[in-house]
């Protein structure tokens, strides 16, 4: 689970750094920096799986002429990451820091490119018998690799290096080793970290163009008859259970979701509803297809029990009370709230309704807010005596719609 993330100038951010919880809500005005803290933490991810540019490209909004802030224009961009993951019956503390060099900014448009370059890369971890290992030590030339099976021994640990990209973690290119169990974990991890801005339109219309693309998934939840496909093949039981829940909550002549497999071998979904044994896709409502994606998001959470195979995946879901009901929010919510804790599910909103859903604990709500053109973080923690205060008069949305976290 992440812990603790801190940034420096990366896009609005100036030594910045905030604790996360396993459900944790973001909040604040509009340009506050929600999404650039969600574009910081997909693009670390990312940086697990392909070069830097490219990561920019896919998860930063104008790509690498924007990662940095305007006022610090050629110095590093800095981030740390501190997790907790489970490992053969124990948990490791990873702290994991990476710093880049952005080159080519603040030029004339088309004077020339942008590169984005590794100046630094470490990972150290504790746990397991180890304390305070470093994992993976990068200087941008050179990388040392530490060879875990010597760790403890009494030759003593062995440390092979190796020549480093610039243009990419060494951490994405590691081999997946026995000598290296414990830093591959870290990157599946990483690898693991999603982003979702659902749009009913594209889950309803465009579910062909991710079955082309053969993605496990899309920012805009296109994905998921095939998502839904996978689980009725390989766990029938989630899958009647992402059914009934839909059901329940929201679509009551739900009775399946079915699929034919079309000449090009691709996968046609329909629906059966009662009285409809045939029934169209497109026929479902906005709010059937948002609570089937989100109850798809909660069954897979819940399937990674097992901590000898790859680590819960880390979810980042934008306003997911955009066209649902709000009590049909909150019975979702405490679906996620039941999921195995080591899933891990961070939710943006501007809804009161949807705010007041977290006022159980303050400390799964942080507030984001501009001052000097910089975001700092509030955890509603601090603001626990204000917001007591005023409990009898308003609840917590109404709080921060009358700005009193300010």
């Amino acid at each position: 689970m992440l812990k603790r993330l801190r940034l420096h100038n990366f896009k609005s951010f100036l030594n910045f750094e905030m604790d996360f919880t396993s459900r944790h809500l973001l909040i604040g005005k509009n340009n506050s920096g929600k999404t650039n803290l969600c574009s910081a933490i997909r693009f670390l991810g990312a940086t697990a799986r392909t070069d830097l540019a490219t990561a920019a490209a896919n998860c930063i909004q104008g790509g690498i002429p924007e990662i940095q802030n305007w006022n610090l224009l050629g110095k590093p961009i800095d981030f740390k990451v501190i997790c907790e993951l489970p490992f053969e019956g124990s948990t490791l503390t990873y702290q994991y820091d990476l710093s880049l060099e952005a080159t080519g900014i603040g030029k004339e448009i088309g004077s020339g490119e942008v590169h984005l370059r590794l100046i630094e890369e470490r990972l150290k971890m504790e746990g397991g018998g180890f304390s305070n290992a470093s994992l993976l030590v990068n200087d941008g030339r050179e990388a040392h690799l530490l060879h875990e099976e010597s760790t403890g021994k009494p030759e003593g640990p062995y440390t092979p290096r190796t020549l480093a990209p610039q243009d990419a973690t060494m951490l994405s290119r590691l081999y997946a080793l026995k000598t290296n169990r414990r830093a591959i974990l870290f990157r599946q991890f990483l690898q693991s970290w999603m982003y979702f801005r659902l749009s009913p339109d594209s889950i309803r219309s465009r579910w062909r163009d991710a079955e082309r693309s053969g993605s496990l998934y899309q920012e805009d939840g296109r994905h998921l008859p095939s998502a839904i496909f996978k689980l009725k093949n390989e766990d029938d039981r989630r899958y009647r259970r992402l059914i009934q829940r839909v059901k329940d909550n929201v679509e009551p002549d739900l009775e399946a979701i079915n699929f034919l497999v079309s000449p090009d071998q691709g996968v046609v979904p329909y629906v059966t509803l009662r009285g409809r044994p045939r029934a169209s896709w497109a026929v479902l409502s906005d709010g059937t297809l948002l609570a089937l994606a989100l109850s798809q998001f909660i069954e897979q959470a819940d399937a990674q029990l097992d901590d000898t195979g790859p680590p819960p995946p880390l979810m980042i879901i934008e306003e997911p009370e955009n066209g649902l009901y709000t009590p049909v929010l909150r019975e979702l919510l405490e679906d996620f709230e039941k999921t195995p804790v080591r899933a891990q599910f961070i939710f943006t909103s501007h809804s009161p309704n949807f705010i007041d859903l977290f006022d159980r604990d303050l400390s799964n709500v942080t507030a984001l807010k501009k001052e000097d053109d910089v975001t700092v973080a509030m955890p509603l923690v601090r603001k626990k005596e204000t917001i007591e205060r005023h409990r009898g008069d308003f609840s917590l949305g109404e709080l921060h719609f009358k700005e009193l976290f300010a």
